[in-house]
């Protein structure tokens, strides 16, 4: 079983601010995501919310495998039984887990540098044209959803023009249907790398530009 990150994980809270010492205004039916470090948990909001966490992303500890689940007590106790049944994490990982959400070492930081990165990079991607939604979207995590300018008319070729330009990059179609007009762009580099990868992402649009 996987377990997808706090940071990424989509839940019905209203927008939380960035700031730990503002408190989260919350609205039933919004679709956003918190970035704060007190940002609550979905199932006081929504009694109908399952709210699934790891410490992959947030503790640059990919390989672990460990994370939990917030929710209704039925539903985590079943989940629980049938996650048993297959073995459960390793002791190792759980200990691990444990220590990284008791002390929650660097994550202020990382959460920082991830937040300087996405504004380093959405701009760029507009001035190629790209549309970047940040009002409800884009929020938070460490992924970039763009839909792609007009000109590209395919996110295959403009995958494979930015991966001979040594960027690579994710079709939205990859991860399912609907976002066939998307690209994901992963935030795991510095800013400055990422500028660079935002300007040659730019070559591979005007590929489409040159052939129209």
């Amino acid at each position: 079983m996987s377990f997808r990150d706090l940071t990424s994980a989509k839940t019905t809270t209203d927008r939380c601010p960035s700031s730990p010492s503002q408190s989260p205004r919350c609205e039933h039916g919004r679709n956003v995501i918190c970035e704060s470090r007190d940002s609550g948990n979905s199932s006081r909001i929504d009694p109908n919310a399952i709210e699934i966490i790891s410490i992959s992303k947030p503790f640059k500890a990919c390989g672990y495998r460990a994370g939990a689940v917030i929710g209704e007590k039925s539903w985590v106790a079943t989940l629980k039984a049938r996650y048993a049944a297959m073995n459960g994490v390793p002791y190792a990982n759980q200990r691990v887990a444990e220590c990284a959400w008791s002390d929650m070492p660097g994550v202020d930081g990382f959460r920082a540098d991830i937040i300087a990165r996405r504004v380093a990079v959405v701009p760029g991607l507009r001035h190629l044209g790209f549309e970047v939604d940040t009002e409800t979207e884009n929020q938070s995590g460490m992924f970039v959803w763009a839909r792609v300018p007009s000109a590209v008319g395919s996110t295959k070729i403009l995958k494979e023009c930015a991966a001979a330009a040594g960027v690579l990059i994710s079709e939205g179609s990859s991860f399912g249907d609907g976002f066939d007009q998307f690209i994901r762009l992963a935030l795991n580099e510095p800013t400055e790398v990422l500028k660079e990868a935002v300007t040659r992402i730019g070559s591979a649009v005007e590929y489409f530009h040159e052939a129209a």
